[in-house]
Parts: structure tokens; C-alpha cells; sequence
């Protein structure tokens, strides 16, 4: 008896598989440059409208200049330059980044349970 392979449809899977992944890492990619272009218009109106002086009008123009340069940053690096620039933090900060991840899970956790009361 012969055996059953899947050697034909191996490829068309394998294509199927990349077609996807590359669909929703351009998807990705184009909602992050997206949410980048929004904070940038957030940071223009928010200068526009903020007092111009005092406690005021300093925090408006910090708040801006944060929101157009995270702006900047997620319009020209997308999704998968954040990636590579996280990874590259977590190898050159391992026990730092080690300590951020514990504690964030500790608090999703905590978020959890307490949903459960």
C-alpha cells in the first residue's frame, strides 16, 4: 500500500501560510504608521489651542512635543522596527527588561482577579 503524502500541497500551504503573514504584517505595519500620523495631528492641536505661557502652556508643549515625536518614531520605524529596537533593548538590559516583564505580568494577573471577585 502506498503511503499518503502531502508533498503537493506542502508548497501551496507554505504560500498560503507567507501570503498571510506578510498580509497581516503589512496590515499591522499600516495601522501603526496610522495611530503615528493621529498623534502627530493630536501634537499640532494641541499646540494650536494650549495657553502659551505658565504651568499651563509648558505642559501643553511637553505633552506635544512627546506626542509628535512618538508620532515620528511610529510612522517611520512601524511595527517591525519597534520589534527590533524592543529585542535590542532586552539583550543589551536582560536583568532590567527581565524585572519589567515580571512586574507586568504580576499586574495583568492582578487585573485578572480581580475581574473574578
Amino acid at each position: 500500500m502506498p503511503a499518503i503524502t502531502n508533498k503537493g500541497h506542502s508548497g501551496s500551504i507554505n504560500d498560503l501560510t507567507s501570503s498571510a503573514m506578510t498580509t497581516a504584517q503589512k496590515k499591522a505595519d499600516d495601522a501603526t504608521e496610522a495611530l503615528g500620523g493621529g498623534m502627530r495631528s493630536l501634537a499640532g492641536t494641541l499646540r494650536e489651542k494650549a495657553p502659551m505661557g505658565g504651568t499651563m502652556g509648558q505642559m501643553a508643549s511637553t505633552a506635544a512635543t512627546t506626542l509628535d515625536r512618538t508620532g515620528r518614531y511610529l510612522q517611520e520605524e512601524g511595527l517591525s522596527g519597534m520589534t527590533d529596537d524592543v529585542m535590542h533593548m532586552v539583550r543589551k538590559h536582560p536583568l532590567p527588561a527581565l524585572a519589567i516583564a515580571l512586574g507586568a505580568g504580576f499586574f495583568l494577573a492582578q487585573l485578572c482577579s480581580s475581574g473574578r471577585r
